[in-house]
Parts: C-alpha cells; structure tokens; sequence
C-alpha cells in the first residue's frame, strides 16, 4: 500500500432502518487510517438498468452514517472509499441491503361495466412498482373504493 493512500475502509455492514432508510457502518481502513480526512459513501439501486450512482461525503469522526432518501422495497448496493490528502483508498468491498415495504401511495384506477342490473363488473390493472411500494397480496372493494394490502411479518 503506498503511503500517500489508506487502505479501504473494512467489514461494511449494512441495516434495514425503514421503507426509505439504511444504517451502513464500518471499520476504519488498516493503513493510514489516522490521515484519513473523508469518507464517501456511494450507493445505487442494484436491479434494473442505467441505475445513478449517488454519493455521500462524511468526516473522518465516524464509523457509521444512515443513507435515508431511499426508495421502499428496493435492493441497494453499497461501497465506501477513504481519503487522504495526497489520494483515495481503493473501493471498499460491495454490500446489498433491501428496504421495507411501505404502504401504496394510492390506489388503482377502476373502471366499472355493467353486463344486467344486476351486477358490475370492476377491472383495475395492477399498481406499478413505484406506487406499490411493494408486494401487493390482496385487495378490498368497498363502494367504490379499492384499497391495496400486502402482507405484514415480523422475525
């Protein structure tokens, strides 16, 4: 490891905080790790295609910082880099984490036909990932509204 870089920062570790926040924590690099000035995080969603990198930059007095702008119900990745003045560390090694579900942001659009006078039919199409903020299991019509539930565990 030349002198004018740290090594990367080690042992990353990443929480599910909520629908929207993860804590990433680590340990400090193994050289240098007293020249260290910064730290950034970078983190992007870790499924699709054409995904933006984000990047955080933190102080060198900590071990830990909450990534809390997420999106529910995604895969994140996760790497860090450290630097000194005269250079940066090499990436730190990849950790995936995956957020809650949270609640839809609404519910589907209906259309309703009427085949007698007797009956009606209702049609709605699924809700899209972004709106579903997860899994949805089920639904509930009731005079005319349709509600989305998803099911609910805890370990």
């Amino acid at each position: 490891m030349s002198e004018d870089r740290p090594s990367a920062p080690r042992n990353i570790h990443a929480e599910t905080i909520s629908s929207s926040a993860i804590l990433l924590a680590w340990e400090r690099p193994i050289y240098n790790a007293d020249k260290v000035i910064a730290y950034s995080v970078h983190y992007m969603k870790a499924e699709g295609l054409n995904n933006e990198e984000y990047q955080v930059v933190i102080g060198n007095d900590t071990t830990s910082y909450i990534i809390d702008d997420l999106e529910p119900a995604w895969n994140y990745s996760f790497y860090m880099v450290a630097y000194m003045p005269m250079g940066a560390s090499r990436m730190s090694d990849q950790v995936c984490q995956h957020t809650l579900e949270d609640v839809p942001l609404r519910t589907p659009e209906i259309s309703l036909t009427s085949h007698s006078p007797t009956d009606i039919q209702v049609l709605w199409q699924p809700l899209p990932t972004k709106l579903s903020r997860g899994h949805i299991w089920a639904y509930r019509l009731s005079r005319g509204h349709i509600w989305a539930y998803r099911l609910s565990y805890r370990i």
